[in-house]
């Protein structure tokens, strides 16, 4: 946020921005700004940058962007625990797997734990609540025993595994989760949108000095090498962790013969051709 100010960005927190329909012929696009307080009025750019996360806030009153759910997509659902239980320690991720979706623990720097899950539909309304759908996951998976908390402290998402059909408009390009969003396990999901930021950025410079059907172009290809491509491997992980006897003899392959696992992971950690990208 620092560096954005720094380079003359007018940084706006607590408000809501919407973006208006418009023809395809409009020099600009026009963004209503709001607040709990009432409206705060309306903006005009030349382009638009949507990094409004999986639900597209910002886009709801726009026809030309249309997201897919996938078919089966799990629910996330997290939440913060205050536990003393020794059980689990520092700079471990604790992944449970079970036959309704899968969650993760990690203790983090104020010495809470962070909890979050990917759990099927069918699984939640089956346990009544994030806590009994979680807690019979752990024990499923042999998890120790926790004390999880209850009602509002958890926080939940739309359907995770879904994506903007075409993540470009006129004069308006999707990046991070609006663009498109897969289930987390491998935990990319930052680098993806980071990376975007950074490969956006001479496209954005080339469409507000002049818009063309080939600018869009441009960021869908970019974006299709660059993130959907690198999303096979979360794909073929999804499909996996719904057969938990697959995943299970998975696991115990991968710790009899680590070597098996070294494309995966060089795969999923090789960092994006940047410049390439920026250059093409």
């Amino acid at each position: 946020m620092q560096a954005a100010i720094d380079s003359g960005a007018e940084l706006m927190t607590g408000i809501n921005a919407t973006l208006r329909e418009s023809e395809s012929d409009a020099s600009d696009r026009q963004i209503d700004l709001s607040s709990p307080a009432g409206e705060l009025g309306t903006i005009r750019a030349k382009i638009v940058l949507a990094a409004d996360g999986l639900g597209r806030p910002a886009l709801r009153q726009t026809r030309e962007i249309i997201a897919r759910v996938s078919r089966g997509a799990k629910i996330g659902v997290r939440a913060g625990i205050v536990a003393s239980c020794d059980r689990f320690q520092p700079g471990t991720i604790y992944m449970a797997v079970g036959s309704g979706g899968y969650a993760g623990l990690v203790r983090v720097e104020d010495d809470s734990l962070n909890l979050a899950a990917a759990l099927a539909p069918e699984m939640l309304r089956r346990a009544g609540s994030p806590q009994a759908a979680v807690a019979s996951l752990f024990d499923e998976a042999g998890m120790p025993e926790l004390a999880l908390p209850s009602g509002g402290c958890w926080g939940g998402t739309p359907p995770l595994t879904q994506h903007a059909v075409r993540p470009a408009g006129w004069r308006v390009l999707l990046l991070g989760d609006s663009a498109s969003y897969i289930e987390p396990f491998t935990g990319e999901g930052i680098a993806w949108a980071l990376e975007s930021g950074m490969a956006i950025a001479p496209i954005a410079a080339r469409g507000v000095r002049e818009w063309s059907g080939e600018v869009e172009q441009a960021w869908l290809g970019t974006h299709r090498r660059l993130v959907r491509n690198r999303q096979l491997w979360c794909r073929a992980f999804a499909a996996v962790l719904r057969r938990p006897r697959i995943a299970r003899l998975s696991v115990q392959l991968a710790s009899a013969w680590p070597m098996l696992c070294q494309p995966v992971v060089r795969s999923l950690n090789q960092p994006a051709a940047l410049l390439e990208i920026s250059r093409g």
